[in-house]
């Protein structure tokens, strides 16, 4: 019996102890400890939520992994893929299945994807790759770009108006190939003619423009349809009014590889 009264004792000066020990922790805060505790947590909460903005940001900027290559049909997709990638340029015909390798930059390397340009086929592979690329190289023929001016320019449009290669904010290069050929017009001349060509599609109604499905492959399995306006209502519209998907212009032969250089400077400068 003696035993439970001393145990029962020892517990409620345990108690006792607890809330002596609260009571005087407590009296040597004062109100300037209590300002500079608010103080700190305030700033940690300001870490965290700048921490998760700048996480969703970069995760919306959609900085992927992928070089995706697209373009039409014989524009060169394929033999520059082999040209960077390993030095030479096999012989090629039109494909129908992407073409995947490693590209090293030099201070990285990303994969390089080559689309294929049959428009049975390109639509479902550009929906494929488009969600994690770094940069779109857009190719074209520049010797026969007077023949198709108008698909060219479609495909194009098409690419740039896409909402998830806007929503990445995807860097654009417009490679205009085959400056070789005699008849190759220049990358200004190809420029200004894909501003007229896009001023036009852009004023023509969603209903008769064919979304990114079609014009880039009508197996598509996404309905996408381009953006209301591409660049700025109310002016011509101007490749450098692009900012979220900003469009550079650049002149190549793959036959020559020192012609590529551009391009190559241009990719480490996108990776």
């Amino acid at each position: 019996m003696a035993d439970r009264s001393q145990e029962a004792q020892f517990k409620k000066k345990e108690r006792i102890s607890l809330v002596d020990t609260y009571r005087s922790i407590v009296s040597y805060i004062t109100p300037d400890h209590i300002f500079y505790l608010q103080v700190a947590v305030a700033i940690v909460i300001g870490f965290i939520i700048l921490y998760v903005l700048t996480r969703r940001v970069a995760k919306r900027v959609g900085r992927g992994r992928n070089i995706v290559l697209v373009g039409g049909c014989e524009a060169g997709k394929t033999a520059l893929l082999y040209t960077l990638t390993a030095g030479t340029m096999p012989l090629t015909v039109t494909s129908f299945k992407e073409n995947i390798a490693s590209y090293d930059t030099g201070k990285k390397k990303v994969k390089m994807v080559d689309v294929p340009g049959h428009e049975r086929v390109r639509g479902t592979v550009f929906d494929r790759y488009k969600e994690d690329a770094r940069a779109i190289v857009f190719l074209l023929d520049s010797a026969t770009l007077h023949t198709n001016v108008r698909d060219v320019a479609e495909q194009l449009f098409s690419v740039l108006s896409d909402t998830a290669v806007q929503a990445a904010c995807c860097p654009v290069a417009v490679l205009c190939n085959k400056q070789d050929l005699e008849l190759a017009k220049a990358a200004p001349i190809i420029e200004r003619a894909l501003q007229k060509e896009i001023d036009v599609l852009r004023e023509t109604s969603v209903s008769r423009l064919a979304p990114i499905s079609s014009t880039l492959g009508k197996s598509s399995s996404i309905n996408r349809s381009p953006t209301s306006v591409l660049g700025v209502a109310g002016k011509p519209f101007s490749f450098s009014d692009l900012n979220r998907t900003p469009v550079t212009f650049l002149e190549a032969s793959v036959l020559e590889d020192k012609s590529l250089q551009p391009l190559r400077d241009w990719i480490e400068l996108v990776s």
